[in-house]
């Protein structure tokens, strides 16, 4: 559905959320413009995965097949422990969870997902700007100012530049790096093909399964890529917080982790060997913000942002595709311009108490997953291995009512609640244009 009256967006951060932000305000009619600071968009990225709630937001932007297409579907969880490789427990995402909640599960290279996006966006016309460095916003007017002298004005600006935000600097007033958050990250692609040789890696290739190791202080994701036949890697390990943050991803010492894994899963140990390299990088974080929108009602901050989060519960791009779904749903209902605060109000009552509560989760869960050997690991292995999911199990998307609360979000059912008490002038924190729907309504 189209918007009633089109406004002027500019988005800074052209990355995942810009970019699905940009193609639903664009299809609900809005004019649109993407700035983003790189020179060039990486083709260097981890693989992530893309839940039944992310891929049920996708559809507000028409690419859910070709993500399909581009992507993996795992056939399965399963969930090792570190030292034999032996499985504890498993969840069949093909077809349980899928039909569950009529929508798939995929894994990807970020990258992947990203062009894809990319490709969206600019068939249908969308300005993509790189290299814009921003130094400023006016929150009033509101624009924003480059580097270079450039300046973009709108009707409403949306920071979406991840989470070393110049966007969440300027709506603070102040610098707010993020900080060390006490793990590093490491991923390394090895090719399908080697892998085949060797009968006991063949378990990890077909069927397609996600294979996730618990061990002290580390765990690792192993799961299969459609692109290029690869299966990737992607782990934590504890890290010295006073360590030196290293945000972009550097060549991974191969020899330092194949020692660190000499007591794992002699299966995995083998897939790293085959690994011809890999990167590591700093796992950051950021505090929890007060309020994500300015005063003003011109400006809101979107996706990492707003609400970075740890990868334990493989969430934070989800919910990233989540508030750009809010955001289109919301837009598309548009009918005057000074709906807009109005608009910014209703998406962060709605999004703000769910993207904290997996925050927090996800944080939770970085020391559950990484248990060093003794009673509590033990008795953390016991209850995966003999009890049916239950609620608080040790897994949390195994936990039935967190599983529920978690995959079977849908953006526009949630602004269609909201928009039923706004429309009857009942959502607090807005500034009466609610008032205008009836004026239409009554010129029509």
């Amino acid at each position: 559905m189209g918007a009633e009256e089109t406004c002027e967006v500019v988005i800074v951060g052209a990355g995942l959320v810009g970019l699905a932000t940009a193609i639903g305000l664009r299809k609900a009619g809005h004019k649109v413009i993407a700035l983003d600071r790189a020179e060039a968009f990486s083709k260097i990225s981890a693989g992530i995965a893309i839940p039944p709630n992310a891929t049920r937001a996708l559809a507000s932007f028409d690419v859910v097949d070709a993500v399909g297409e581009a992507a993996f579907q795992p056939t399965k969880l399963v969930v090792r422990s570190y030292h034999k490789g032996d499985v504890l427990t498993s969840q069949p995402y093909v077809p349980d969870l899928q039909d569950k909640y009529n929508a798939p599960y995929f894994s990807a290279h970020r990258a992947t997902f990203h062009n894809i996006l990319l490709e969206k966006a600019v068939s249908l016309g969308i300005t993509i700007k790189l290299n814009a460095i921003v130094t400023k916003i006016d929150f009033d007017t509101p624009a924003v100012y480059l580097e270079n002298g450039d300046f973009y004005k709108g009707d409403l600006v949306l920071g979406a530049d991840g989470e070393n935000s110049q966007c969440r600097n300027l709506l603070l007033g102040r610098s707010e790096p993020p900080i060390h958050a006490g793990d590093v990250i490491f991923a390394m692609d090895i090719k399908a093909d080697l892998m085949w040789q060797h009968e006991d890696l063949r378990e990890f290739l077909d069927p397609p399964n996600v294979n996730m190791y618990f061990g002290p202080g580390t765990h690792i994701v192993v799961f299969a890529l459609k692109e290029d036949g690869l299966v990737h890697i992607i782990g934590s390990r504890y890290d010295d917080p006073d360590n030196k943050v290293r945000a972009r991803p550097q060549p991974m010492d191969m020899a330092e982790i194949r020692t660190f894994l000499k007591d794992w899963d002699p299966r995995l140990r083998k897939i790293v060997d085959i690994a011809e390299e890999g990167l590591r990088w700093t796992l950051t974080k950021t505090s929890e913000l007060r309020q994500r929108s300015h005063p003003n009602g011109t400006f809101a901050l979107i996706g990492d942002s707003a609400h970075s989060m740890s990868p334990f519960l493989a969430q934070g791009a989800a919910m990233g595709i989540e508030d750009a779904a809010v955001i289109t749903a919301l837009f598309s209902k548009l009918s005057h311009k000074s709906q807009i605060p109005d608009f910014l109000s209703i998406y962060e009552q709605i999004r703000s108490p769910r993207a904290q509560e997996l925050k927090r989760r996800s944080t939770d869960m970085r020391l559950v997953f990484a248990l060093h050997d003794g009673p509590q690991q033990q008795e953390r292995d016991r209850q995966i291995r003999e009890h049916k999911p239950f609620h608080g199990f040790p897994l949390p998307w195994m936990d039935p009512v967190f599983q529920d609360w978690l995959y079977s979000y849908d953006a526009n059912s949630e602004v269609e609640k909201a928009w039923e008490k706004y429309a009857r002038g009942e959502w607090l924190g807005t500034r009466g244009t609610w008032k205008i729907l009836g004026k239409n309504r009554n010129s029509s």
